[in-house]
């Protein structure tokens, strides 16, 4: 270990520290409330508030009253039609990640899902992390939403050879909403870097003006930041689902130049120009 593991390489404690923490992302939100729940236990599964199938009115009235939409179907569905001011977190390995970023412990949430079917197995995975106010789920999910005649939110979605004429033309602005790590190995030039937990914390600036296309490793990161965006009255958002995957087997060029976060800021000012 001693010849091989970098972790053991002697250093003092100051190195050591820098060394292990290089590159680690942000902790999710919800790291501070599981130090609790992991120290005093969670609420037993059979103990959760019960929930229940929800017509679209009653989903609209806890919404008006101030619970969270979480949309946990997948990214394309989500950007086809979603319920005004919803939150994505589609159903996977990252459900808990990123709702853990942003869904309330002090507030209910209502569940939008792909499948009415997944509700138990959604709830369960929430309550993992202490979300326990889980109010119900929409019946007959997106379906039900759009055949009361309620309004509709779409999220745009463009593929990563259209990002790429829109910045060839000066008429967008790219956010890389992947990890330091990640934008180091490469990225697009001119791009600016805000990971997407800090877009749902609001400790980054996103320009302010003229459409700005989100993009990740494969689109659900881009997601994530997009519904923030969209929830917090952002107009010109733009998602990119094939993510810098799709951009690099596009054959299209990525740069690990330091300077691209000022050239990415000198795009900035020439589109908001």
């Amino acid at each position: 270990e001693k010849r091989f593991n970098y972790a053991f390489r002697p250093r003092n404690l100051a190195e050591f520290r820098e060394a292990i923490m290089a590159n680690m992302p942000p902790a999710p939100a919800y790291y501070p409330t599981m130090k609790r729940v992991n120290k005093v236990g969670a609420t037993p599964l059979a103990g959760v508030p019960a929930s229940r199938a929800l017509a679209a009115d009653e989903v609209a009235g806890l919404i008006a009253g101030g619970a969270l939409a979480l949309d946990t179907r997948p990214a394309e569905a989500f950007g086809g039609a979603h319920i005004p001011g919803a939150l994505f977190a589609g159903l996977g390995t990252d459900l808990v990640n990123w709702a853990g970023w942003y869904a309330p412990y002090d507030r209910d949430v209502v569940l939008v899902l792909e499948h009415d079917e997944q509700f138990a197995e959604v709830r369960t995975e929430l309550a993992r992390i202490g979300i326990d106010r889980v109010a119900g789920y929409l019946a007959g999910g997106m379906t039900s939403w759009e055949t009361s005649g309620r309004d509709i939110a779409t999220l745009a979605q463009i593929s990563t050879l259209q990002l790429e004429e829109l910045l060839r033309k000066h008429e967008a602005i790219v956010i890389d909403a992947r990890s330091l790590a990640e934008w180091q190995e490469g990225h697009i030039d001119g791009a600016l870097h805000r990971f997407a937990g800090q877009i749902v914390t609001g400790d980054v600036d996103i320009p302010a003006a003229g459409p700005v296309a989100i993009i990740c490793g494969s689109g659900y990161r881009s997601s994530v930041a997009a519904s923030v965006l969209l929830q917090q009255g952002w107009q010109d958002v733009i998602n990119v689902p094939g993510g810098m995957d799709g951009w690099r087997a596009a054959g299209l060029p990525t740069t690990t130049d330091s300077a691209a976060s000022a050239a990415g800021i000198a795009k900035e000012e020439e589109v908001l120009a």
